[in-house]
């Protein structure tokens, strides 16, 4: 039974690998390489700015029933005996200053009250940061840490 019509699924077939092949051929034309001048970039990043440092941790007071600790971490703190809130204040003063002579733009302290303490001893160390430059403040609280071993 021939009706006269022509089988065009083996041209569709033929045509259909002829696009995928020119399409695979034309991309691979495209890659370059990239030549690179190792001597000549290894100089153009010597004079390349260091990495950033890592910002300065705020300074903290923390004070407990014990002492008042000043410091900006753990191995650069100052512990200050409790002693009487005049007492206290001078040496305050004294540590806070320090730290405003070795970081001058510094605006942000941290002061943590332990709680029991008296509401003095935070207006005190509040006070003394912001006369000395300190204007930005983050107050915090909670049990000390004798309290939560127990």
């Amino acid at each position: 039974m021939h009706d006269g019509s022509v089988n065009v699924v083996p041209l569709v077939d033929l045509l259909m690998v002829l696009v995928v092949f020119l399409l695979t051929s034309a991309g691979a034309g495209v890659v370059q390489t990239l030549v690179v001048d190792h001597q000549r970039l290894s100089e153009m990043c010597a004079g390349s700015p260091p990495p950033p440092e890592p910002p300065l941790p705020p300074l903290t007071v923390h004070v407990s029933a014990t002492w008042i600790w000043i410091g900006r971490s753990i191995d650069s703190g100052e512990r200050i005996p409790r002693r009487t809130l005049d007492e206290e204040r001078a040496e305050v003063k004294r540590v806070v200053a320090a730290d405003r002579r070795l970081h001058p733009d510094e605006r942000l302290v941290v002061i943590v009250v332990d709680d029991g303490e008296s509401y003095d001893e935070l207006v005190m160390t509040l006070t003394v940061a912001r006369t000395h430059g300190y204007e930005r403040s983050i107050l915090g609280g909670g049990p000390s840490r004798e309290s939560v071993r127990k």
